[in-house]
C-alpha cells in the first residue's frame, strides 16, 4: 500500500478512538460509530493485504453512512487516483471543495488533491491554477509548490521551473540537483539561440548550485571547445574525475579532441604525449572497465597510438573483462601482421563480439531502466543524474 494512503488513514484512526470514547449517546447513534469503526479498520485490513477492490466497498459503504466523514473521503479518492480512475477521483474532491461548511485546512487539502487529479490527467493548466491559489500553510505550500515544479518541468518551461526550484531549495537541500539541471536546459535553449554569454553564465550557476553536476561541467567544456578554448575545456573535462568517477566515460571522446585540436592549433605534438600520460595516471586511479572500453573505442592519431594500446593491453590484463578480452584479440591480430588471422581466432573473434556488442548501456540505479545513450532525467523514473554507464 502507498505510504500516502497509509498517511490519509492516520487521522481516521483518532476519529475511531474518539468515536469510541463518546458517552451519552443515543443507541442508533452508538450503532453507526460502532459501524464506522468497524468498516474503518476492515479497509485498513483489505489495503493491508494489498486488496484495494475489497477496501473500496468498505470506505464506499462509511462514505453513504456518513457523507460527513471528509477523511475517509480523502483515502477513497486516493485510492481511485492510484488506480488510474482519475475521474472518479476528481468528482470527489470537487465534491469536498463544494461543501460550505469545510474548514479552511480541509479545503486547501482538497485543492491539493485535485491538482493531483488534474496532473495525473495531463490537464496541467487546471492544476497549475489550483496550486497557485494553495494558501500558505507550511505543509500544504511546500507540497503545491513541489507539485509547481512537476508540472514547470513537464511542460519544459525552464525558468518557471527554476523559480520554484529555488523558493524550495531554502527548505529542501535535494532541489538543488533538479534546479542545476534547469539551468543546463536554460543553457541548451539559450546556445540555440546563439547566445553564448547567457548559456555560460547559466552553466556556472548550475555548477554553483550542484558542484558535482557532470552535466554542467561537460557542456562548459562542449561550449569552450566550440569557441576554441581548447584549454579551458580540457580544464572542464577533467574536473568531472573529481565530480562523478562513474561518468569519466563520457569525457574520453571529447578530451582527446580537445588535446588534437590544441596540438594542432599550436603545432606541439608533445601534448599529445601528454593526453597519454594523463589517460595513464587516470586508468591507474580509476581502474574501471566502462572507462577503458571508452579508450579503446577512441581513434587515437597514429603518433600515439601504439602508446595508448600498451597501456590498455597492461589494463585488460590486470583488470580481465569480456571487453578487455576482445580488445586483446584484435590487439593480437593487429600484432601478427598476417593479413588472414588463424582461423580458431577468427572464431574465437566472432563469439567475443556476438556476446559483448550489447555490453556496453546505460543503466537506472534507480529503477533499472536500460538505454543505449546517456539520459539525464531517466525515462522510466523521473529521476535526475541517476542513469550511469554500465558494462557487462
Amino acid at each position: 500500500m502507498g505510504s500516502e494512503v497509509l498517511f490519509l488513514l492516520l487521522p481516521l484512526a483518532a476519529l475511531s478512538g474518539w468515536l469510541i470514547a463518546r458517552r451519552g449517546e443515543s443507541r442508533r447513534q452508538q450503532r453507526l460509530c460502532r459501524k464506522m469503526t468497524d468498516g474503518y479498520f476492515a479497509g485498513l485490513n483489505h489495503l493491508l493485504t494489498d486488496r484495494e477492490d475489497e477496501a473500496i466497498e468498505e470506505f464506499l459503504k462509511l462514505c453513504h453512512a456518513d457523507s460527513e466523514t471528509v477523511e475517509i473521503h480523502f483515502a477513497l479518492a486516493n485510492l481511485f487516483r492510484r488506480r488510474g480512475e482519475v475521474e472518479r477521483a476528481i468528482h470527489i474532491h470537487q465534491n469536498l471543495i463544494a461543501r460550505p461548511a469545510l474548514q479552511r485546512h480541509q479545503h486547501n487539502r482538497a485543492l491539493l488533491e485535485l491538482a493531483h487529479d488534474y496532473f495525473k490527467a495531463g490537464l496541467f493548466d487546471r492544476a497549475e491554477s489550483l496550486l497557485l491559489d494553495i494558501g500558505d500553510e507550511p505543509r500544504l505550500k511546500a507540497e503545491s509548490l513541489k507539485q509547481l515544479q512537476k508540472i514547470y518541468q513537464q511542460e519544459h518551461e525552464w525558468e518557471r521551473a527554476i523559480q520554484i526550484a529555488t523558493l524550495r531549495l531554502k527548505d529542501n537541500p535535494a532541489a538543488a540537483l533538479p534546479l542545476s539541471h534547469y539551468y543546463c536546459e536554460q543553457a541548451l535553449s539559450d546556445l540555440q539561440k546563439a547566445e553564448r554569454r547567457l548559456a555560460l553564465v547559466a552553466l556556472n550557476t548550475a555548477v554553483k548550485v550542484a558542484p558535482g553536476s557532470v552535466r554542467a561541467t561537460l557542456l562548459l567544456g562542449e561550449v569552450y571547445q566550440q569557441s576554441q578554448d581548447y584549454a579551458a575545456a580540457v580544464a572542464a573535462y577533467e574536473r568531472v574525475e573529481h565530480q562523478d568517477r562513474e561518468l569519466l566515460t563520457e569525457i574520453v571522446s571529447p578530451l582527446c579532441r580537445c588535446y588534437e585540436l590544441m596540438a594542432s592549433a599550436h603545432s606541439q605534438p608533445s601534448l599529445l604525449d601528454k593526453l597519454t600520460v594523463y589517460l595513464k595516471g587516470l586508468l591507474e586511479r580509476q581502474p574501471q572497465p566502462a572507462l577503458a572500453v571508452a579508450i579503446a573505442q577512441y581513434r587515437f592519431p597514429l603518433a600515439v597510438q601504439s602508446q595508448v594500446h600498451q597501456l590498455l593491453e597492461q589494463f585488460f590484463l590486470n583488470t580481465p573483462s569480456l571487453h578487455g578480452v576482445r580488445f586483446l584479440i584484435e590487439r593480437w591480430i593487429e600484432q601478427s601482421g598476417r593479413v588472414t588471422p588463424p582461423t580458431s581466432l577468427q572464431r574465437l573473434q566472432w563469439v567475443v563480439n556476438k556476446i559483448s556488442e550489447s555490453g556496453n548501456i546505460y543503466l537506472c540505479h534507480h529503477c533499472g531502466f536500460e538505454a543505449k545513450t546517456l539520459y539525464w532525467l531517466c525515462p522510466g523514473c523521473k529521476q535526475w543524474s541517476t542513469i550511469k554507464p554500465y558494462v557487462r
